[in-house]
């Protein structure tokens, strides 16, 4: 076989039914795409790829799970006078008032009052506090930070219950619980991270395996031609 095989590149114009199948045969000549590929290095390749997938659906929903920590649930909306119900586990860091971004902030915060069920709130200005964040700007309509307050204590108590926030001539309002938002923000990241994390192992275990999928392929047979020039062989009579 090795003969016919170096006889058909010694004269081309010579080739015979047995040339042209040899020239033509792939496992000879590697002409396969995965030339010394077997089972198992087929399935761990597989298993690779699948798993670089799965890794960046991870990477997906922990840019889900980040932009979501950012949204903010809003503890009295679009009213007022605006009802806050503080409770022993919230308003641990107080809240901020907003008002529409079109008002003017001096004269809404010159205008608002906080009654609380005993004692007296903690009213403070954020007129200074001109940073304009995603969920501000999202909102319909705009809005803007006007304000913060600090519910009562009793001593060292947090008076909890109702407190009624009212600005007398201004627009709607709206109320966030920072403390609450701090928390969330938080938990949204460390929980970005975490997955990232797991993104990161799932794709190298992945290339770990498409690397021992590469030691597993066999080695194919190779062929050596050598040029050499053919014999004549007379014809019988």
């Amino acid at each position: 076989q090795a003969a016919v095989v170096q006889g058909c590149f010694a004269q081309p114009g010579l080739r015979s039914p047995a040339c042209a199948s040899k020239l033509q045969d792939p496992l000879r000549f590697g002409a396969m795409g995965c030339d010394g590929c077997n089972t198992t290095s087929k399935v761990l390749t597989c298993v690779g790829f699948l798993m670089a997938t799965v890794a960046a659906i991870v990477v997906v929903i922990a840019n889900v799970t980040a932009a979501a920590a950012l949204t903010v649930e809003w503890a009295a909306e679009n009213v007022n006078p605006m009802t806050i119900t503080v409770k022993p586990e919230t308003g641990g860091l107080g809240y901020t008032i907003y008002v529409a971004a079109d008002s003017d902030c001096d004269d809404v915060y010159g205008s608002l009052s906080v009654a609380a069920p005993e004692g007296s709130a903690t009213l403070s200005s954020r007129c200074w506090d001109t940073t304009e964040q995603t969920y501000m700007t999202e909102n319909d309509p705009p809005v803007m930070k006007v304000a913060h307050f600090s519910p009562a204590y009793d001593g060292m108590q947090k008076v909890s219950g109702e407190y009624t926030v009212s600005c007398s001539g201004c627009g709607p309002m709206w109320a966030t619980d920072d403390l609450e938002e701090i928390g969330e923000a938080v938990g949204g990241i460390f929980a970005m991270l975490g997955l990232l994390v797991v993104a990161i192992v799932i794709l190298i275990v992945g290339f770990i395996l498409c690397c021992v999928a590469c030691c597993c392929m066999t080695s194919s047979q190779k062929v050596v031609v050598v040029n050499a020039p053919q014999q004549a062989v007379a014809a019988p009579a």
